[in-house]
This record gives C-alpha cells, sequence and structure tokens, in this order.
C-alpha cells in the first residue's frame, strides 16, 4: 500500500533526497514550490505526511496551521526539514511532530520516518515512547512540563 505525502521544499538537493526516502518507504511523494497552492491543496486533499522545509518560517507555519485546521489532515503527521539543531526548537513550536536535520542522512531520514507508517502514525502524534522503549524515555511534553 502506498501512502500520500505533501513536500514543500524549495531546495532541489533536499528535496530529492527526502523525496528518495519517503519513496523507499512507499510513499508517493508529491511537491509544491510555492505556499499558497500547497495550502489549498491540504484544505481539499488528504495526505498521510506533510514535509516541510523550515528555511522560511514565513512559508512553513502556515503550512502546519493549514494541515491542523483542515478536516482531511488533521491527523496527518507533519515533518520539518531544518537547518542544524538550532531550528528544532522552532520546527517543534510551529507544529512539526518529527524533524529532520540537514544535510539528510537517507538512513537516518528513513529511520525516523518509518513511524509515519499509519500503524504508528497514532503513537508518534500523541506523543507517547514506543512500548519497548526505556523507561526514562520522557515525551515532549512531559519534558517541557519538567522544565516549567
Amino acid at each position: 500500500m502506498s501512502f500520500r505525502s505533501l513536500l514543500f521544499c524549495p531546495d532541489e538537493n533536499t528535496a530529492r533526497l527526502v523525496t528518495q526516502v519517503l519513496s523507499e518507504l512507499d510513499f508517493t511523494v508529491e511537491t509544491e514550490q510555492e505556499s499558497f497552492p500547497a495550502v489549498q491543496r491540504l484544505t481539499r486533499e488528504h495526505f498521510h505526511a506533510l514535509v516541510v522545509d523550515c528555511q522560511n518560517e514565513e512559508d512553513a507555519s502556515p503550512l502546519f496551521k493549514a494541515a491542523r485546521n483542515s478536516e482531511h489532515n488533521a491527523g496527518s503527521l507533519s515533518v520539518a526539514v531544518v537547518e542544524g539543531q538550532a531550528g528544532v526548537a522552532k520546527a517543534f513550536r510551529i507544529g512539526a511532530n518529527l524533524v529532520l536535520t540537514k544535510p539528510i542522512n537517507v538512513e537516518q531520514s528513513k529511520s525516523t520516518l518509518r513511524v509515519a507508517r499509519p500503524a504508528n502514525r497514532e503513537r508518534v502524534l500523541s506523543n507517547r515512547a514506543p512500548p519497548d522503549a526505556n523507561a526514562t524515555t520522557v515525551s515532549r511534553d512531559r519534558a517541557r512540563s519538567a522544565a516549567r
């Protein structure tokens, strides 16, 4: 079974690598180069995953918001592609469930995105640890609460 993904990534090299990763995980990859048409598609069509290059937050933030507010994509996985570790917190703040960091490492990205499969999606979206995880694993929300 093939899953649908929408990729918004202006950087050609990153888009090629992310497309390779998604294709190897049985995702069909549909791309958009402009944010407005991507938002329109998110309001009309269902995608199992939305992958957004967050280089420009002004483009990325409305895409994640459109997916969350869409009846078709509210439960879809939102994946941010960021430059280095500095963008990770920002990506979670604007709505990402998972983050890939540039430069894209194909094997590491495949490992991260395996959870995007529908059988695993609910666990990721609820930020629960997998059943076989160490007892010391803390969800992102619990870690934030503890830091307050």
